[in-house]
This record gives structure tokens, sequence and C-alpha cells, in this order.
């Protein structure tokens, strides 16, 4: 959570940090190589008693395209990151207050 910045009426609090995100673009004959990496910190804090939990996701995909353009690297780090927060919003679960991890 920010330093600074008040929250009311919550339970838990979620936040988070991008520690990588990059893509590269390798030419090829009659292909290019797209490959994206993610990695992602999770920071909650239950606010009813204080404590706190950190959760990291990492995410890579690589994809040949014939026609090489920006929205081929834009799309395939949209899904990279929405696959990351789902990963985590699957993998947790809110019982009595209280954030859990399902796994």
């Amino acid at each position: 959570m920010q330093s600074g910045v008040a929250v009311t009426g919550a339970d838990i609090v979620i936040s988070g940090e991008i520690r990588d995100f990059f893509a590269t673009a390798k030419s090829r004959v009659f292909n290019t190589k797209l490959t994206g990496e993610s990695r992602l910190a999770f920071k909650v804090k239950n606010l009813t008693d204080e404590s706190t939990t950190q959760r990291n996701t990492q995410g890579q995909e690589s994809k040949p395209v014939f026609w090489f353009t920006s929205e081929d690297i834009e799309s395939m780090m949209s899904g990279l990151m929405q696959d990351a927060i789902d990963r985590f919003i699957s993998d947790t679960k809110i019982e009595g207050r209280v954030l859990k991890s399902i796994k």
C-alpha cells in the first residue's frame, strides 16, 4: 500500500509492483519471433488484523508472426499481464474477511 494513501471501508487492500515486463522481436527468414516476459509482485494487507502477505507471478510467451506489427507485441504483453492477474485471483479466496491461498 502506498504511504500516505488513506483507505476507508475496506477489509483488504491489494497493491502490486511490476518487477519485469519486456518483449523482444527477432527477425528470421519468413517470420519474426516475438517473446514476452513478465514478473509481478502482489502485496495484500488485511486491515482488520494488520497481517500482510506477498505473492509473485511470472509469465512468458513466444510466438512467430509472418508480418510483424506493434499491435502483435501489444496484444501479447496485454495477455501476459491479464494472465498474471487472473492467476492471482484464481489462486486466492476470501474467507471470513481473511485472504487465503487456495494452493
